[in-house]
């Protein structure tokens, strides 16, 4: 069921950074063009590939160690029926993707905070900063998304914490690194460029209030509204619109699997 989620979300996620890139690009000033970007986003080397699957063997073989004791334990268990099997090898499949979603996601993260070195960005236009943002936040979502999933093994009415410990704690600090990795160098100059607009508006007043001869009340009222406008501005890249619809779509429906899962240990529990 975790793979049966992550691999579309994830698709989709992918697809969002695609977007995100082409949004991006006429504000981008790097060497780079967009199509070696785009290729940055998806391409992995099978060298990658066989890596990141051996990171995901070893979380396997660690989780079931946890579990079961020994691997030879494990191994024997897994011969004594085809439910026994299913419950010691299946996990690979999880490990693995997981593994290979959390380091693209990651790489992905690292690509767009380098764009932020070259990004164009003008805190009176959204269009230069609410791509990241909104990547940023599709990203944590994902892995927001998979670790609801967690109760689902929970199913069975026999609750172990080392069904779910391992994941929760490998997967829970790429929440907050994939929301910060892009997202904070963006934060930072968008308010160091509010910072400035704000001290020029202010010393147009200061000039306007110094000249009193000269002062014209309807263009200190205009500087007055001017200054509280770029106060009011988003110092965050985010689009809050964009991130309620695509968290909709990536949390509720693990959450509403995790009730169902939560629900039929209840019952295992009443009828026992």
């Amino acid at each position: 069921m975790s793979v049966s989620y992550i691999v579309p979300v994830f698709h989709y996620v992918m697809q969002r950074f695609h977007g995100a890139l082409d949004d991006l690009a006429p504000y981008l000033g790097g060497s780079e063009t967009v199509a070696e970007l785009h290729q940055q986003v998806d391409h992995r080397s099978l060298l990658w590939i066989v890596r990141t699957t051996i990171v995901g063997l070893t979380f396997w073989l660690l989780q079931g160690r946890l579990l079961v004791g020994n691997w030879s334990r494990m191994v024997e268990r897994s011969t004594e029926s085809y439910v026994a099997f299913v419950m010691d090898f299946g996990p690979i499949f999880v490990w693995v993707i997981l593994t290979m979603t959390v380091r693209a996601l990651f790489e992905n993260a690292q690509l767009f905070r380098r764009l932020t070195r070259e990004l164009k960005l003008d805190v009176f236009n959204p269009a230069t900063f609410t791509p990241i943002g909104r990547m940023a936040v599709y990203s944590t979502l994902t892995i927001v998304g998979a670790i609801a999933i967690f109760p689902v093994m929970w199913m069975d009415g026999q609750l172990n914490l080392w069904t779910t410990v391992p994941g929760l704690a490998t997967m829970s600090p790429f929440i907050v690194v994939l929301l910060v990795l892009p997202v904070l160098p963006v934060h930072r100059r968008m308010r160091e460029q509010k910072r400035a607009a704000i001290a020029d508006v202010q010393q147009e007043i200061n000039e306007q209030r110094a000249d009193g001869a000269k002062q014209n009340a309807s263009e200190q009222l205009r500087l007055l509204a001017l200054r509280r406008e770029i106060a009011a501005l988003p110092a965050w890249p985010f689009d809050v619109s964009a991130i309620a619809r695509f968290a909709g779509y990536a949390i509720v429906v693990p959450l509403t699997w995790a009730g169902a899962a939560l629900i039929e240990m209840l019952v295992y529990v009443i009828l026992d």
